[in-house]
């Protein structure tokens, strides 16, 4: 089942769990451990009521570490590192030494060259300490991902886009996240943003969620793959990236894996975005709405849950409509007209991936 699901003895219907107790016992049952759930309710009311919780809250912190000391110890640092590159030989560099300089090294370094032809490869190459793999043409980062994935044997697997760069500290900071906080399976860091060689900051839309934020992520992509860290065994359950989506593949995998687990978050930054250049995906391709709308078609083809198929037809019709206007304002009236066909086909729950193929060919 893709929802926690219990179902008695002598009953027919299932019926859904606390999702928080769900993982809980998953973790305890993977580990061997009796479990006991762990929750806290507060009801207090009254003169004092603020503080009380607050006593509270700090009693049931204490207790928490001390239970789950015996479970933390047990994971020692078993992370595997992918960096995937396409024509970045002056670039690649500092993505691959900000790796090697972790204060918590990885066990793996794999670098996936993604059919370079500027000499990426032999960059790569130089770099002692890093494994190369050479794909020889160019297949699109989902496949690099994929690949480098299954170049490691690590359980832990954590993502860095060769444009981008880490802080020394963020595999650490992460590991120490993860060892107090054993029921996540997937978490992400802060991070520091530069455009164009000078800092700035992220809008609040841009804002990282913690927790259950598959409602936000169908919105815009809130997880970066840069600052991801995620247990290898949940991302090949999840089925890895959709080669099939030359970009926004991570906004589909995000899709995908919020909708069946939280989202941890560290607070501090531990990975340096560069953005504004031109070779990056965001530039590469027009009108990236509809390769969003295709992940969430797909998402919309396995969903059972009227709320949740509710959520993805209004926001498929928000991004299909502004694409709408966009193809109008263009004079690219056919594509105008698919996309009306499209938006009317998905909001009457008519619509499937063999109506929306046509959204991944790319626009001249």
């Amino acid at each position: 089942s893709r929802e926690p699901v219990l179902t008695p003895p002598g009953s027919r219907f299932p019926f859904p769990v606390d999702m928080e107790a769900y993982w809980q016992a998953r973790i305890f049952s993977q580990r061997g451990r009796p479990f006991s759930v762990l929750k806290m309710i507060s009801d207090h009311g009254g003169t004092g009521a603020v503080s009380q919780y607050r006593q509270a809250l700090t009693l049931l912190r204490q207790d928490m570490e001390k239970g789950l000391a015996s479970l933390a110890m047990e994971r020692e640092p078993d992370i595997g590192v992918v960096i995937p590159v396409h024509n970045r030989r002056r670039r690649v560099r500092r993505a691959v030494e900000s790796v090697l300089a972790q204060d918590l090294p990885p066990e793996k370094v794999v670098v996936v060259d993604d059919g370079s032809t500027d000499g990426t490869g032999e960059e790569v190459a130089r770099i002692s300490g890093a494994s190369l793999i050479r794909l020889d043409h160019n297949q699109g980062v989902s496949v690099a991902r994929n690949v480098g994935v299954s170049a490691l044997d690590t359980r832990w697997v954590a993502f860095l886009d060769s444009d981008d760069a880490w802080l020394p500290s963020k595999l650490r900071r992460q590991w120490s996240f993860l060892t107090r906080a054993p029921f996540y399976r997937v978490a992400q860091s802060q991070e520091i943003w530069y455009r164009k060689g000078r800092r700035v900051n992220p809008c609040h839309h841009h804002e990282k969620p913690a927790g259950w934020i598959w409602t936000p992520s169908l919105h815009r992509c809130l997880v970066s793959p840069s600052s991801v860290i995620l247990h290898r065994e949940t991302l090949v359950d999840a089925g890895g990236f959709d080669p099939r989506l030359p970009a926004c593949e991570d906004y589909d995998l995000w899709i995908r894996l919020s909708r069946r687990m939280p989202v941890g978050l560290v607070g501090e930054p531990g990975t340096v975005k560069y953005g504004g250049a031109a070779d990056q995906l965001s530039a590469r391709y027009p009108a990236m709405d509809r390769f969003r709308v295709f992940a969430l078609l797909k998402a919309l083809e396995e969903e059972e849950e009227e709320w949740r198929r509710e959520a993805l037809v209004k926001v498929i019709a928000s991004k299909t409509r502004v694409l709408l206007q966009g193809a109008l304002k263009r004079g690219r009236r056919e594509w105008a007209g698919s996309l009306e066909r499209l938006k009317s086909l998905a909001c009457s729950g008519q619509a499937c991936l063999e109506d929306a193929e046509w959204l991944l060919n790319r626009l001249d």
